[in-house]
């Protein structure tokens, strides 16, 4: 179980279909809910609403069961029912099916429209909660990712370096190159290695695949130990996207400052402060419990920040309240933080060719959800979005759906 990765959102995003599917209802990891199978009721209860929606759009019998088929099955599915989290989001279009467990309870909710709903999922994908953890020892790296509620671990094992031994045999194979050029007229020995045959491992002696234990000095092996890092931090582009989601460390601590310094210039944000102690000898609740402490309050300073940015330059061109500037701003990657009213929807469409914005009172055929799409569009543009009660929204003055901080 995972939560949504940068492909799958855009790809969710991306998707149109006549009929798309969105339907989120809540879950349980156990009790009663589970052994009376009122999960699986529920959702019931939502395809039975889905049905509905189809026969009103005139569609026969034989295609309404047709897109409907995987969602029986899913139902039907006794294991899946005891296998589920807080909140369980289901996709169906006439070519696409997709379901995720999510960490976060769920309100019911379903619709059948030409693009999916995404405004549910905005808490685990923006700066409102999710962030990772990479725990990091000479030995092995994890990569997790998490939330308040939740902590998953990335299979990195075949796209992330293992520990200092992978860079020692890079060194292992240049010591064989360069032995054999000195035998045929000299040359200078490879790096980790001396002239008198065999490399240098970091405590300075010759031969084998030995390194410092997690409490030794490290200067060494500061050489090695920056490689390392710095062929980790090329792997880690393929699963770091945002560069608004925190990055905390779990390490000894004299590993910290050399991670940090090899990660200047990567497009992530590396917490100051990160967890100390030997990462290898945590479980993932321990460095849950740990990082959490660390990045909640920087969640909450960067909620505050944009509600105190919106304040401060409210009048000045740089905030707005009106869809026809939000929704076209969002897709042209304009919005720093976008703050959406919990349950808001507006019903309507959006020309990108000529960035007319409609909106419409009623839901109307064609239509997509504008405040979904303008706050999934502001995060696959690296901006943040915030789903909030209604009164908290910074402006209090007007009734409205959403309202955004523009970068410019």
């Amino acid at each position: 179980m995972k939560i949504l990765t940068q492909k799958e959102l855009e790809e969710l995003a991306s998707h149109r279909a006549d009929n798309c599917i969105s339907i989120f209802i809540p879950t349980h990891r156990a009790g009663k809910e589970v052994n009376n199978g009122q999960d699986a009721i529920a959702f019931k209860n939502q395809i039975q609403k889905v049905k509905q929606s189809l026969e009103k759009k005139g569609l026969n019998g034989r295609k309404v069961e047709e897109l409907l088929e995987p969602l029986y099955k899913l139902q039907q599915d006794v294991n899946f029912w005891h296998q589920q989290l807080e909140g369980l989001a289901v996709f169906r279009s006439e070519n696409h099916f997709s379901y995720h467990r999510l960490p976060i309870e769920m309100e019911d909710f379903c619709s059948v429209t030409q693009s999916f709903q995404l405004l549910p999922l905005i808490p685990l994908m923006s700066g409102d909660g999710l962030y990772h953890i990479l725990a990091i020892s000479k030995n092995k790296v994890r990569l997790f990712e998490a939330t308040r509620f939740y902590i998953n671990e990335i299979d990195t094992e075949d796209t992330l370096q293992q520990g200092l031994i992978e860079v020692l045999k890079n060194y292992d194979f240049e010591k064989g190159i360069q032995n054999q050029s000195s035998s045929q007229g000299g040359g200078a020995p490879a790096p980790g290695t001396s002239q008198g045959g065999g490399y240098l491992n970091p405590s300075g002696n010759r031969g084998g695949s030995n390194f410092h234990g997690q409490g030794d000095n490290p200067s060494d092996d500061e050489h090695l130990l920056k490689e390392y890092f710095r062929n980790l931090n090329e792997g880690l582009k393929h699963y770091l996207f945002n560069p608004k989601t925190p990055l905390v460390l779990a390490s000894v601590e004299y590993l910290q400052p050399l991670f940090r310094e090899a990660s200047n210039g990567f497009n992530y944000h590396v917490m100051p402060q990160g967890v100390e102690g030997n990462p290898d000898e945590m479980q993932a609740r321990d460095l849950h419990k740990k990082s959490w402490k660390i990045v909640e309050p920087h969640f909450n300073r960067e909620r505050e920040r944009s509600r105190n940015a919106y304040h401060d330059l409210a009048g000045t061109g740089k905030t707005t309240y009106h869809l026809n500037e939000i929704v076209p701003a969002a897709f042209n990657g304009r919005i720093d933080s976008l703050f959406v009213a919990k349950g808001a929807h507006k019903w309507g469409s959006f020309k990108a060719d000529t960035q007319d914005v409609d909106v419409h009172e009623e839901f109307q055929e064609g239509d997509m959800d504008l405040v979904s799409k303008s706050a999934i569009q502001t995060i696959l543009n690296g901006g943040q979005a915030f789903v909030v009660d209604p009164s908290e929204l910074p402006d209090k003055t007007i009734q409205t759906p959403m309202v955004a901080l523009l970068r410019y």
